[in-house]
Parts: C-alpha cells; structure tokens; sequence
C-alpha cells in the first residue's frame, strides 16, 4: 500500500512540474502535504475598534497572521509590502492579520500613517502568548504564521518576511 502512494506521489509530481520550473514545483508540493500542518489554535483579541476578534471569522480564508510593534524597525520595514498583498490577493482569499505587541494609540497612529486596510489586533502580554502558541518560541519581531483554508499552520516565519518569499508561500494554498 506505502508502495503505490509513494508511486502515485511522484507521478503527480512529474505530471505538474515543468522543466524550467522544477524547483518552484517541489516546494509546491511540500507546502501542501497535510502530515506536516498543525492544527491552527484559536483565540479573541480587541481590534482598533475595541472590538473583539477570533480567527474563526475568517474561515475559509488563507490567513497570514503577523506578530509585530511600531518599536520593532524590521516590523516597520515589512509592513508596506503586507500592504501591497492584502491588495493584490484579498480578492482570491488571502486574509492579512496584524497582531500589534504595543500600545494601542502607537498602533492606532502607525496603521493612519501606513494606509493600513486589514484587521490589526491589539495583544499585549495576550499577543505575546499567542504567539508562542503559533511556534515563536524565542519571542522573535516580527513573527509571520501563514494558515490554510482549512485551518492549519503551513508556515511559522521568525523575522522580516520579503514580498516575493511571501507570495511564493501564499499562492499554493489560495
């Protein structure tokens, strides 16, 4: 039985890949192996409007959920290109996430200043324990963790996340 999935995976494998873009195939197919996702954890933050959230309002969706603070200069650095995504592929199911570790009033004059249109969340010590729970174990900023439609965790990204790395993780699950 191993035996024909094993041979039923490589043959789907050389039916999608073509002989320029041999690589970007198998990381397609890595990304999508259910085995090696992890149940995406729920919870409840305040928005700006001091509105309570849950990641359940966005089933369905492919999240991209990112960890961050107006004092964190990577942060900063990566918030245009979040921007730029939540524009160019909200419309095909990305769902961009912001979880602000800060003071709401700084969240609240950074988001006017950037243009910001998705959901920001404001945690606090709650942000922080979240994304733990998301696989930050060294409390690293900023945090991305990139969820499937169906719920799970395909991707955890401590540090800065650059647009074309983002949209090469994104696009196979939207």
């Amino acid at each position: 039985m191993r035996i024909i999935f094993v041979i039923l995976f490589c043959l789907v494998l050389l039916a999608c890949s073509s002989p320029e873009d041999e690589n970007k195939t198998a990381l397609k197919a890595a990304t999508l192996k259910k085995e090696k996702a992890v149940a995406l954890y729920d919870f409840n933050l305040n928005d700006l409007d001091n509105k309570s959230k849950a990641l359940k309002d966005w089933d369905g969706k492919v999240l991209l959920i990112n960890f961050w603070a107006t004092w964190c200069p990577p942060c900063r650095r990566e918030m245009p290109a979040f921007v730029e995504l939540d524009e160019e592929y909200s419309k095909q199911g990305l769902q961009m996430v912001g979880i602000a570790i800060d003071e709401k009033t700084a969240v609240m004059d950074f988001v006017d200043s950037m243009g910001i249109e998705f959901p920001i969340l404001v945690g606090g010590n709650d942000a922080i324990r979240i994304a733990n729970m998301y696989g930050n174990r060294h409390g690293a900023l900023p945090f991305s963790v990139i969820v499937d439609r169906e719920g799970y965790i395909r991707h955890q990204i401590a540090g800065e996340l650059q647009k074309d790395e983002a949209i090469n993780l994104i696009k196979p699950l939207l």
